[in-house]
Protein backbone atom coordinates (compact mmCIF):
# COMPACT_ATOMS: atom_id res chain seq x y z
CA UNK A 1 0.00 0.00 0.00
CA UNK A 2 1.81 3.19 -1.32
CA UNK A 3 -0.80 5.66 -1.91
CA UNK A 4 -4.58 6.31 -0.39
CA UNK A 5 -7.32 7.73 -2.45
CA UNK A 6 -10.78 9.81 -1.07
CA UNK A 7 -14.30 8.13 -2.21
CA UNK A 8 -15.09 10.73 -4.58
CA UNK A 9 -11.97 10.09 -6.54
CA UNK A 10 -12.95 6.57 -6.36
CA UNK A 11 -15.75 7.65 -8.23
CA UNK A 12 -14.20 9.10 -10.60
CA UNK A 13 -11.86 6.12 -11.22
CA UNK A 14 -14.68 4.00 -11.39
CA UNK A 15 -16.73 6.33 -14.17
CA UNK A 16 -13.21 6.65 -16.05
CA UNK A 17 -12.75 3.18 -16.22
CA UNK A 18 -16.52 2.47 -17.59
CA UNK A 19 -16.28 5.11 -20.32
CA UNK A 20 -13.29 3.14 -21.66
CA UNK A 21 -15.94 0.45 -22.53
CA UNK A 22 -15.80 -1.63 -19.73
CA UNK A 23 -19.47 -2.71 -18.17
CA UNK A 24 -20.61 -1.47 -14.59
CA UNK A 25 -21.47 -5.09 -14.40
CA UNK A 26 -17.85 -6.31 -15.23
CA UNK A 27 -15.99 -4.39 -12.89
CA UNK A 28 -18.29 -5.45 -10.42
CA UNK A 29 -18.01 -9.14 -11.46
CA UNK A 30 -14.17 -8.46 -11.39
CA UNK A 31 -14.29 -7.04 -7.63
CA UNK A 32 -15.87 -9.85 -6.23
CA UNK A 33 -14.36 -12.68 -7.92
CA UNK A 34 -10.94 -11.35 -6.44
CA UNK A 35 -12.43 -10.94 -2.97
CA UNK A 36 -13.68 -14.62 -2.74
CA UNK A 37 -9.80 -15.67 -5.02
CA UNK A 38 -8.11 -13.38 -2.01
CA UNK A 39 -10.43 -15.29 0.75
CA UNK A 40 -9.83 -18.71 -0.68
CA UNK A 41 -5.72 -18.20 -0.80
CA UNK A 42 -5.93 -16.48 3.15
CA UNK A 43 -7.86 -19.46 4.20
CA UNK A 44 -7.41 -22.84 1.85
CA UNK A 45 -9.18 -25.33 4.05
CA UNK A 46 -12.04 -23.20 4.42
CA UNK A 47 -15.84 -24.60 4.95
CA UNK A 48 -18.78 -22.88 5.73
CA UNK A 49 -18.86 -19.01 5.14
CA UNK A 50 -21.13 -16.51 6.36
CA UNK A 51 -22.03 -13.33 3.66
CA UNK A 52 -24.11 -10.32 4.33
CA UNK A 53 -24.78 -8.01 1.59
CA UNK A 54 -26.32 -4.41 1.29
CA UNK A 55 -27.37 -2.38 -1.01
CA UNK A 56 -25.57 -0.48 -3.92
CA UNK A 57 -22.05 -2.40 -5.95
CA UNK A 58 -20.87 -3.00 -2.18
CA UNK A 59 -23.53 -5.80 -1.66
CA UNK A 60 -22.91 -6.90 -5.11
CA UNK A 61 -19.23 -7.14 -4.57
CA UNK A 62 -19.96 -9.50 -1.91
CA UNK A 63 -22.98 -10.95 -3.39
CA UNK A 64 -20.41 -12.12 -6.43
CA UNK A 65 -18.10 -13.49 -3.95
CA UNK A 66 -20.33 -15.45 -2.49
CA UNK A 67 -21.45 -17.39 -5.98
CA UNK A 68 -17.82 -17.87 -6.60
CA UNK A 69 -17.28 -19.30 -2.77
CA UNK A 70 -19.99 -21.53 -3.64
CA UNK A 71 -18.92 -22.63 -6.99
CA UNK A 72 -15.54 -23.67 -5.17
CA UNK A 73 -17.88 -26.57 -2.91
CA UNK A 74 -17.74 -24.08 0.39
CA UNK A 75 -21.18 -24.14 1.84
CA UNK A 76 -22.02 -20.75 1.55
CA UNK A 77 -25.06 -18.90 3.38
CA UNK A 78 -26.89 -15.83 2.57
CA UNK A 79 -28.50 -12.59 3.60
CA UNK A 80 -29.18 -9.30 2.58
CA UNK A 81 -30.37 -6.35 3.72
CA UNK A 82 -32.25 -3.89 1.37
CA UNK A 83 -31.58 -5.57 -1.93
CA UNK A 84 -34.64 -6.65 -3.49
CA UNK A 85 -35.53 -10.58 -3.88
CA UNK A 86 -35.37 -9.72 -8.31
CA UNK A 87 -31.74 -8.20 -7.70
CA UNK A 88 -29.63 -10.28 -10.60
CA UNK A 89 -26.66 -10.61 -8.63
CA UNK A 90 -28.69 -12.51 -5.64
CA UNK A 91 -30.00 -14.47 -8.18
CA UNK A 92 -26.61 -15.30 -9.41
CA UNK A 93 -25.28 -16.27 -5.73
CA UNK A 94 -28.20 -18.18 -4.90
CA UNK A 95 -28.17 -19.97 -8.38
CA UNK A 96 -24.31 -21.13 -7.70
CA UNK A 97 -25.74 -22.52 -4.53
CA UNK A 98 -25.90 -19.90 -2.19
CA UNK A 99 -28.01 -20.89 0.82
CA UNK A 100 -30.03 -17.58 1.31
CA UNK A 101 -32.02 -16.51 4.34
CA UNK A 102 -34.68 -14.60 3.00
CA UNK A 103 -36.37 -13.76 6.69
CA UNK A 104 -33.73 -13.19 9.13
CA UNK A 105 -33.55 -11.42 12.31
CA UNK A 106 -30.65 -11.06 15.14
CA UNK A 107 -31.67 -13.97 17.03
CA UNK A 108 -31.13 -16.45 14.05
CA UNK A 109 -27.97 -14.83 13.20
CA UNK A 110 -26.49 -15.16 16.65
CA UNK A 111 -27.37 -19.00 16.42
CA UNK A 112 -25.48 -19.22 12.92
CA UNK A 113 -22.56 -17.37 13.35
CA UNK A 114 -20.95 -20.31 15.80
CA UNK A 115 -21.25 -22.40 13.15
CA UNK A 116 -19.49 -21.15 10.41
CA UNK A 117 -15.27 -20.23 9.44
CA UNK A 118 -15.35 -17.21 8.11
CA UNK A 119 -18.33 -14.11 8.36
CA UNK A 120 -17.92 -11.67 5.19
CA UNK A 121 -19.01 -8.15 5.96
CA UNK A 122 -20.79 -6.60 2.33
CA UNK A 123 -23.32 -4.73 4.05
CA UNK A 124 -22.43 -0.61 3.66
CA UNK A 125 -19.92 0.97 0.99
CA UNK A 126 -17.85 3.95 0.99
CA UNK A 127 -21.57 5.83 0.27
CA UNK A 128 -22.33 5.99 4.25
CA UNK A 129 -24.49 9.33 4.39
CA UNK A 130 -25.54 8.10 8.21
CA UNK A 131 -25.37 5.84 10.62
CA UNK A 132 -26.27 2.42 10.78
CA UNK A 133 -29.90 2.36 13.05
CA UNK A 134 -32.67 -0.83 13.81
CA UNK A 135 -31.97 -3.56 12.40
CA UNK A 136 -28.93 -2.98 10.63
CA UNK A 137 -27.08 -1.44 13.86
CA UNK A 138 -28.07 -4.94 15.88
CA UNK A 139 -26.59 -7.23 12.96
CA UNK A 140 -23.37 -5.13 13.13
CA UNK A 141 -23.72 -5.74 17.16
CA UNK A 142 -24.16 -9.57 16.88
CA UNK A 143 -21.33 -9.19 14.09
CA UNK A 144 -19.17 -8.16 16.71
CA UNK A 145 -19.74 -10.16 19.47
CA UNK A 146 -18.91 -13.18 17.68
CA UNK A 147 -16.05 -15.50 19.22
CA UNK A 148 -12.09 -13.99 19.00
CA UNK A 149 -11.29 -16.92 16.66
CA UNK A 150 -13.68 -16.66 13.87
CA UNK A 151 -12.36 -14.35 11.74
CA UNK A 152 -14.36 -11.51 9.08
CA UNK A 153 -13.29 -10.31 6.21
CA UNK A 154 -14.91 -6.58 5.36
CA UNK A 155 -15.25 -5.79 2.09
CA UNK A 156 -13.16 -2.45 0.60
CA UNK A 157 -14.15 -0.79 4.47
CA UNK A 158 -16.15 -2.02 7.79
CA UNK A 159 -19.39 -1.41 7.68
CA UNK A 160 -20.27 2.04 9.41
CA UNK A 161 -16.89 3.38 8.86
CA UNK A 162 -16.85 6.81 6.99
CA UNK A 163 -14.41 5.94 3.85
CA UNK A 164 -13.44 10.16 3.33
CA UNK A 165 -13.19 11.42 7.39
CA UNK A 166 -12.21 8.13 9.51
CA UNK A 167 -15.70 8.41 11.56
CA UNK A 168 -17.65 5.97 12.73
CA UNK A 169 -21.15 8.40 13.55
CA UNK A 170 -22.73 5.11 15.01
CA UNK A 171 -21.75 1.48 15.25
CA UNK A 172 -19.23 -0.39 12.63
CA UNK A 173 -18.32 -3.60 12.00
CA UNK A 174 -14.74 -4.49 13.94
CA UNK A 175 -13.20 -6.15 10.90
CA UNK A 176 -9.95 -9.01 10.83
CA UNK A 177 -9.18 -8.13 7.48
CA UNK A 178 -10.20 -5.48 5.16
CA UNK A 179 -10.21 -6.35 1.30
CA UNK A 180 -9.36 -2.97 -0.82
CA UNK A 181 -10.91 -3.21 -3.99
CA UNK A 182 -9.07 -0.76 -5.97
CA UNK A 183 -6.49 1.60 -3.97
CA UNK A 184 -7.19 1.72 -0.19
CA UNK A 185 -9.66 4.76 1.14
CA UNK A 186 -8.04 7.28 3.00
CA UNK A 187 -10.49 7.21 5.79
CA UNK A 188 -9.13 3.45 6.47
CA UNK A 189 -6.18 4.95 7.78
CA UNK A 190 -7.61 7.67 10.06
CA UNK A 191 -8.86 6.89 13.30
CA UNK A 192 -11.03 5.89 14.58
CA UNK A 193 -12.08 3.73 11.50
CA UNK A 194 -8.32 2.45 11.92
CA UNK A 195 -9.14 0.30 14.76
CA UNK A 196 -11.98 -1.47 12.46
CA UNK A 197 -10.10 -2.71 9.98
CA UNK A 198 -7.36 -5.31 10.60
CA UNK A 199 -4.62 -5.82 8.19
CA UNK A 200 -5.61 -4.05 4.86
CA UNK A 201 -5.34 -6.10 1.56
CA UNK A 202 -5.21 -4.17 -1.78
CA UNK A 203 -6.83 -6.29 -4.28
CA UNK A 204 -5.57 -6.37 -8.15
CA UNK A 205 -8.54 -4.91 -10.35
CA UNK A 206 -8.75 -2.46 -13.18
CA UNK A 207 -9.26 0.43 -10.79
CA UNK A 208 -5.51 2.11 -10.10
CA UNK A 209 -4.00 5.37 -10.08
CA UNK A 210 -0.99 6.61 -10.57
CA UNK A 211 1.19 7.99 -7.94
CA UNK A 212 1.34 11.48 -9.35
CA UNK A 213 -2.02 11.75 -9.41
CA UNK A 214 -2.36 15.14 -7.19
CA UNK A 215 -5.58 13.34 -6.30
CA UNK A 216 -3.65 10.13 -5.03
CA UNK A 217 -2.61 11.12 -0.85
CA UNK A 218 1.25 8.95 -0.36
CA UNK A 219 1.39 7.22 2.55
CA UNK A 220 4.91 7.43 4.08
CA UNK A 221 6.69 4.73 4.52
CA UNK A 222 10.08 3.94 5.12
CA UNK A 223 11.04 2.96 1.69
CA UNK A 224 9.25 6.07 0.32
CA UNK A 225 10.77 8.65 3.05
CA UNK A 226 14.51 6.67 2.37
CA UNK A 227 14.50 8.67 -0.88
CA UNK A 228 13.84 11.94 0.69
CA UNK A 229 17.06 11.81 2.56
CA UNK A 230 19.00 14.47 1.57
CA UNK A 231 22.99 13.36 0.47
CA UNK A 232 25.61 14.12 2.50
CA UNK A 233 28.79 14.48 0.49
CA UNK A 234 32.22 13.56 1.77
CA UNK A 235 33.63 17.04 0.67
CA UNK A 236 30.75 18.67 2.45
CA UNK A 237 31.69 21.16 5.84
CA UNK A 238 29.27 22.42 7.89
CA UNK A 239 28.23 25.76 5.79
CA UNK A 240 26.13 22.85 2.92
CA UNK A 241 23.79 22.23 5.70
CA UNK A 242 22.86 25.49 6.37
CA UNK A 243 22.93 28.00 9.03
CA UNK A 244 19.78 27.61 11.33
CA UNK A 245 18.33 30.42 13.15
CA UNK A 246 16.17 28.76 15.96
CA UNK A 247 14.01 32.01 17.71
CA UNK A 248 12.23 30.03 20.44
CA UNK A 249 12.17 29.88 24.02
CA UNK A 250 11.22 32.62 27.13
CA UNK A 251 11.34 32.68 30.78
CA UNK A 252 8.53 30.68 30.72
CA UNK A 253 8.97 28.09 28.46
CA UNK A 254 13.06 27.93 27.83
CA UNK A 255 12.60 24.03 27.63
CA UNK A 256 10.87 24.56 23.86
CA UNK A 257 14.18 26.51 22.83
CA UNK A 258 16.36 23.45 24.19
CA UNK A 259 14.15 20.87 22.09
CA UNK A 260 13.82 22.65 19.22
CA UNK A 261 17.67 23.25 18.81
CA UNK A 262 18.75 19.87 19.74
CA UNK A 263 15.92 18.48 17.13
CA UNK A 264 17.53 20.56 14.42
CA UNK A 265 21.42 20.09 15.17
CA UNK A 266 20.53 16.04 15.80
CA UNK A 267 18.58 15.97 12.49
CA UNK A 268 21.69 17.41 10.45
CA UNK A 269 21.77 21.07 10.43
CA UNK A 270 25.44 22.83 9.80
CA UNK A 271 25.35 25.40 12.31
CA UNK A 272 22.45 26.03 14.87
CA UNK A 273 21.83 29.38 16.47
CA UNK A 274 19.55 30.14 18.85
CA UNK A 275 17.30 34.01 19.10
CA UNK A 276 15.96 34.56 22.68
CA UNK A 277 16.42 37.15 25.37
CA UNK A 278 19.40 38.02 26.97
CA UNK A 279 17.82 36.71 30.15
CA UNK A 280 16.18 33.30 28.56
CA UNK A 281 19.69 32.06 27.41
CA UNK A 282 20.88 30.44 29.95
CA UNK A 283 17.78 28.72 30.74
CA UNK A 284 17.07 27.86 26.91
CA UNK A 285 20.85 27.02 25.52
CA UNK A 286 21.00 23.09 25.09
CA UNK A 287 24.38 22.51 24.50
CA UNK A 288 27.38 24.26 23.86
CA UNK A 289 27.33 23.23 19.90
CA UNK A 290 24.20 25.66 19.71
CA UNK A 291 25.28 29.27 19.01
CA UNK A 292 23.89 31.95 20.09
CA UNK A 293 21.88 35.34 19.18
CA UNK A 294 20.99 37.50 21.83
CA UNK A 295 17.55 39.92 21.40
CA UNK A 296 18.89 42.82 23.17
CA UNK A 297 18.65 46.50 21.94
CA UNK A 298 17.38 46.15 18.22
CA UNK A 299 16.11 42.14 17.92
CA UNK A 300 15.07 42.53 14.60
CA UNK A 301 18.65 43.64 12.99
CA UNK A 302 19.85 40.48 15.35
CA UNK A 303 17.22 38.07 13.23
CA UNK A 304 18.18 39.37 10.01
CA UNK A 305 22.13 38.68 10.29
CA UNK A 306 22.72 37.01 6.86
CA UNK A 307 24.46 34.35 7.21
CA UNK A 308 21.00 32.50 8.37
CA UNK A 309 20.02 30.37 5.43
CA UNK A 310 16.49 28.95 7.48
CA UNK A 311 14.47 29.85 10.56
CA UNK A 312 12.27 28.40 12.95
CA UNK A 313 10.33 30.54 14.40
CA UNK A 314 7.76 30.24 17.44
CA UNK A 315 8.53 27.23 19.82
CA UNK A 316 8.00 28.52 23.62
CA UNK A 317 8.03 32.09 22.38
CA UNK A 318 5.00 33.21 23.87
CA UNK A 319 2.10 35.62 22.91
CA UNK A 320 3.20 38.75 24.41
CA UNK A 321 2.11 42.37 22.34
CA UNK A 322 6.17 42.81 22.35
CA UNK A 323 6.54 39.65 20.86
CA UNK A 324 3.69 39.69 18.53
CA UNK A 325 4.92 43.24 17.08
CA UNK A 326 8.62 41.97 16.69
CA UNK A 327 6.82 38.48 14.85
CA UNK A 328 5.26 41.23 12.26
CA UNK A 329 7.90 43.26 11.92
CA UNK A 330 10.23 40.27 11.40
CA UNK A 331 8.36 38.17 8.76
CA UNK A 332 7.32 40.95 7.00
CA UNK A 333 10.58 42.78 6.29
CA UNK A 334 11.81 42.81 3.10
CA UNK A 335 15.51 41.50 4.88
CA UNK A 336 13.79 38.04 5.00
CA UNK A 337 14.56 37.94 1.10
CA UNK A 338 12.51 34.61 0.76
CA UNK A 339 14.47 32.73 2.93
CA UNK A 340 12.36 29.89 4.47
CA UNK A 341 10.37 29.97 7.66
CA UNK A 342 9.26 27.13 10.01
CA UNK A 343 6.43 28.99 11.83
CA UNK A 344 5.33 26.97 14.42
CA UNK A 345 3.28 26.61 18.42
CA UNK A 346 2.82 30.62 19.87
CA UNK A 347 3.99 31.93 16.37
CA UNK A 348 1.15 30.65 14.76
CA UNK A 349 -0.98 31.81 17.41
CA UNK A 350 0.73 35.32 17.24
CA UNK A 351 0.35 34.86 13.38
CA UNK A 352 -3.37 34.55 13.75
CA UNK A 353 -3.78 37.75 15.54
CA UNK A 354 -2.39 39.95 12.38
CA UNK A 355 -5.04 41.19 9.78
CA UNK A 356 -4.85 39.59 6.16
CA UNK A 357 -2.04 37.47 7.94
CA UNK A 358 -1.77 35.44 4.65
CA UNK A 359 -0.47 38.92 2.59
CA UNK A 360 2.23 39.32 5.36
CA UNK A 361 4.09 35.81 4.30
CA UNK A 362 2.77 35.76 0.74
CA UNK A 363 6.05 36.25 -0.65
CA UNK A 364 7.82 34.10 1.80
CA UNK A 365 8.53 30.31 1.47
CA UNK A 366 6.70 28.52 4.49
CA UNK A 367 6.09 25.85 6.41
CA UNK A 368 3.35 26.07 9.00
CA UNK A 369 2.75 23.42 11.58
CA UNK A 370 -0.77 23.76 13.50
CA UNK A 371 -2.43 21.37 15.41
CA UNK A 372 -6.31 21.50 14.79
CA UNK A 373 -7.07 24.24 17.46
CA UNK A 374 -4.23 26.49 15.86
CA UNK A 375 -5.10 25.70 12.25
CA UNK A 376 -9.30 26.86 12.98
CA UNK A 377 -7.38 30.26 14.68
CA UNK A 378 -5.20 30.87 11.09
CA UNK A 379 -9.03 30.31 9.84
CA UNK A 380 -10.29 32.96 11.29
CA UNK A 381 -12.41 30.88 14.38
CA UNK A 382 -13.73 28.24 12.14
CA UNK A 383 -12.36 26.06 9.83
CA UNK A 384 -14.16 24.71 6.47
CA UNK A 385 -15.96 21.11 6.96
CA UNK A 386 -14.17 18.78 4.98
CA UNK A 387 -12.34 15.69 5.54
CA UNK A 388 -8.73 15.79 7.04
CA UNK A 389 -6.84 15.00 3.74
CA UNK A 390 -8.83 17.36 2.25
CA UNK A 391 -8.57 20.08 4.69
CA UNK A 392 -4.95 20.31 4.72
CA UNK A 393 -5.12 20.59 0.90
CA UNK A 394 -7.59 23.36 0.80
CA UNK A 395 -5.38 25.52 3.46
CA UNK A 396 -2.27 24.92 2.10
CA UNK A 397 -3.56 26.14 -1.80
CA UNK A 398 -5.32 29.05 0.32
CA UNK A 399 -2.52 30.11 1.70
CA UNK A 400 -0.39 28.70 -0.74
CA UNK A 401 1.84 27.40 1.81
CA UNK A 402 3.01 23.93 3.10
CA UNK A 403 0.44 22.76 6.08
CA UNK A 404 1.61 20.03 8.12
CA UNK A 405 -1.35 19.43 10.31
CA UNK A 406 -0.38 17.53 13.18
CA UNK A 407 -2.48 14.77 14.66
CA UNK A 408 -2.38 11.39 15.90
CA UNK A 409 -2.36 11.00 12.24
CA UNK A 410 -0.31 13.85 10.78
CA UNK A 411 -1.15 15.22 7.47
CA UNK A 412 1.16 17.08 5.14
CA UNK A 413 -0.16 19.18 2.02
CA UNK A 414 1.62 21.61 -0.58
CA UNK A 415 0.28 24.35 -2.31
CA UNK A 416 0.27 22.10 -5.38
CA UNK A 417 -2.37 19.96 -4.60
CA UNK A 418 -0.22 16.95 -2.86
CA UNK A 419 -0.69 15.09 0.35
CA UNK A 420 0.93 12.85 2.44
CA UNK A 421 -0.65 10.44 5.55
CA UNK A 422 1.64 9.71 8.27
CA UNK A 423 -0.46 7.12 9.99
CA UNK A 424 1.14 5.50 12.93
CA UNK A 425 -0.91 7.26 15.83
CA UNK A 426 1.40 6.33 18.87
CA UNK A 427 0.89 8.08 22.49
CA UNK A 428 4.42 8.27 23.31
CA UNK A 429 4.69 11.45 21.25
CA UNK A 430 1.45 12.50 23.43
CA UNK A 431 3.68 14.42 25.07
CA UNK A 432 5.07 18.24 26.06
CA UNK A 433 7.51 19.26 23.51
CA UNK A 434 7.25 16.83 20.89
CA UNK A 435 6.15 19.54 18.78
CA UNK A 436 9.29 21.31 19.19
CA UNK A 437 11.13 18.77 17.92
CA UNK A 438 9.07 18.26 15.02
CA UNK A 439 9.28 21.51 13.64
CA UNK A 440 13.07 21.30 14.01
CA UNK A 441 13.58 18.40 11.68
CA UNK A 442 11.42 20.62 9.58
CA UNK A 443 14.03 23.39 9.69
CA UNK A 444 16.89 21.09 9.51
CA UNK A 445 16.36 19.20 6.34
CA UNK A 446 15.35 22.46 4.28
CA UNK A 447 18.39 24.15 5.58
CA UNK A 448 19.87 20.63 3.95
CA UNK A 449 18.22 21.66 0.48
CA UNK A 450 15.03 19.73 0.92
CA UNK A 451 12.31 21.37 -1.11
CA UNK A 452 9.69 22.60 1.24
CA UNK A 453 7.24 19.52 1.49
CA UNK A 454 9.77 16.69 1.05
CA UNK A 455 11.33 18.38 4.24
CA UNK A 456 7.51 18.09 5.85
CA UNK A 457 7.22 14.80 4.55
CA UNK A 458 10.69 13.18 6.31
CA UNK A 459 10.49 15.25 9.48
CA UNK A 460 7.23 14.15 10.20
CA UNK A 461 8.11 10.35 9.39
CA UNK A 462 11.56 10.48 10.94
CA UNK A 463 9.55 12.18 13.95
CA UNK A 464 7.08 8.98 13.99
CA UNK A 465 10.11 6.98 13.86
CA UNK A 466 12.10 8.35 16.96
CA UNK A 467 8.72 8.02 18.48
CA UNK A 468 8.19 3.77 17.77
CA UNK A 469 11.85 3.95 18.79
CA UNK A 470 11.88 5.65 22.16
CA UNK A 471 8.39 3.78 23.31
CA UNK A 472 10.08 0.27 22.01
CA UNK A 473 12.65 0.98 24.62
CA UNK A 474 10.26 3.09 27.25
CA UNK A 475 7.00 2.43 26.73
CA UNK A 476 4.03 4.87 25.41
CA UNK A 477 3.94 6.11 29.05
CA UNK A 478 7.10 8.52 30.13
CA UNK A 479 8.94 9.22 26.87
CA UNK A 480 10.26 12.42 27.06
CA UNK A 481 10.83 14.95 24.24
CA UNK A 482 13.83 14.75 24.73
CA UNK A 483 14.45 11.46 24.12
CA UNK A 484 13.10 12.11 20.47
CA UNK A 485 15.34 14.29 19.60
CA UNK A 486 18.49 11.40 20.62
CA UNK A 487 16.86 9.30 18.68
CA UNK A 488 16.75 10.94 15.68
CA UNK A 489 20.46 10.09 14.22
CA UNK A 490 19.72 6.18 14.99
CA UNK A 491 16.60 6.46 12.88
CA UNK A 492 18.14 7.95 9.62
CA UNK A 493 21.11 5.91 9.98
CA UNK A 494 18.74 2.96 9.85
CA UNK A 495 17.07 4.40 6.78
CA UNK A 496 20.29 4.93 4.90
CA UNK A 497 21.16 1.56 5.54
CA UNK A 498 18.41 -0.19 3.79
Amino acid sequence: MSILISPSTMRALEKDIIATGIAPEALIQTVGTACALAIRQQWPELRRVFVCAGPGNNGADALVCAAALARANISVTLISWHRPLADSWLIAARTAGADYIENWDVEAIQSLVPHVNLIVDGLLGIGLNRPPVDILAQLIDALNARSARLPLIAIDIPSGCDAATGEIPGVAIRADFTLSTGPVKVGLLLLPASLHTGPIIELKTEITIPAYDRRATRLLDRESVRTLLPIRPVDSYKGTYGIVCVWAGSSTFPGAAQLACLATARSGAGIVALAAAPDVIPLAWPTPEVTLVPLTDNPHDALMQSQFSTYLVGPGIGRSNETAALLHSFLSSADLSGRPVVIDADALTLLARIPEWQSVIATLPCVLTPHYGELRRLAGGQCESLPPVELAQHYARSWNQVIVMKGSVTVIASPDGRASLWAHPNPALAVAGSGDVLAGIVAAYIAQHCDLYSAACLAVAVHGMAGQKTAAVHGSAGVLAGELAAAIPAVVQELRAQ
